[in-house]
């Protein structure tokens, strides 16, 4: 690159660096008014959850962008500091030109655009916990090395967990199973009786 488009691009960098600086400004005087401040409410006590956890959201968005622009502002500056030591426009891994119109379009860039997607395929793989090598679905087919032997499955786990919560002498909701069920949802005796043995008794 000659000095013509490096002189181009540091203005490019320094227009941007005031713009990335102010949005900065901007979020991080959101963030120090606080919350009572930002919602206008005197107390939380009486809000509904759903709403604390917007106000939630929306302060922890305003810090995740602050994070981007931070990360901007340094590549910024990295960019400038190239300029100066006379080392810009050159990738950081295989050192080769970047292509000045890539610089162009995104010129705090510090890789070749070659070597931009070999990182961008790198990251686009789906990295799951090493944990899950090892880890197996238990209800799966697979689960016993034998077809004819009959693992712990769905049912088995259901069947498990429903024998807790079985008191003696309690009715099964609905179910009756120790008892005809004809006192269930009866607190006094009294309640048990009809409209029409109410009726038969009065006559």
């Amino acid at each position: 690159m000659d000095n013509k488009q490096i002189e181009r691009i540091k203005q490019i960098l320094m227009k941007e660096k005031k713009e990335v600086m102010r949005e900065i400004k901007s979020i991080t005087d959101n963030l120090e008014i606080s919350e009572q401040e930002s919602t206008g409410e005197l107390s939380q006590y009486d809000n509904h959850s759903g709403d604390s956890g917007t106000n939630m959201f929306e302060r922890e968005k305003d810090l995740g962008l602050k994070d981007n622009e931070q990360t901007i502002l340094n590549q910024i500056e990295e960019a400038l500091d190239k300029i100066e030591k006379g080392t810009y426009g050159y990738c950081s891994r295989c050192k080769c030109e970047i292509n000045p119109e890539r610089l162009e379009a995104l010129p705090y860039a510090t890789l070749c655009i070659e070597c931009q997607r070999k990182v961008e395929a790198k990251d686009d793989r789906v990295l799951r916990p090493i944990e899950e090598e090892v880890l197996k679905n238990p209800f799966s087919r697979s689960f016993s090395d034998s077809e004819d032997k009959t693992g712990f499955d769905g049912e088995d786990t259901w069947q498990a967990v429903a024998r807790y919560e079985k008191l003696p002498h309690i009715y099964e909701y609905l179910g009756f199973e120790n008892g005809d069920g004809g006192d269930l949802g009866y607190v006094e005796p009294v309640e048990k009786i009809s409209n029409k043995q109410y009726r038969n008794q009065l006559e």
